[in-house]
């Protein structure tokens, strides 16, 4: 479900502005980051440390 709804986000804009300006690879796209803190936030996880050792 979150999936769809992240499909609809136009993210082209946003992943246009990181391959100019940041030197190497975008480590993860953009609508994988948005779906994770998306599905994040619906469980109560706020913080970026405990997101991060929930992965």
């Amino acid at each position: 479900m979150i999936e769809n709804a992240i499909g609809l986000v136009d993210m082209l804009g946003y992943e246009a502005i990181c391959k100019v300006d940041c030197p190497g690879q975008v480590p993860f796209s953009a609508g994988y980051a948005l779906a994770l803190l998306t599905y994040s936030y619906c469980r109560g996880i706020r913080l970026g440390r405990v997101i991060e050792h929930s992965m």
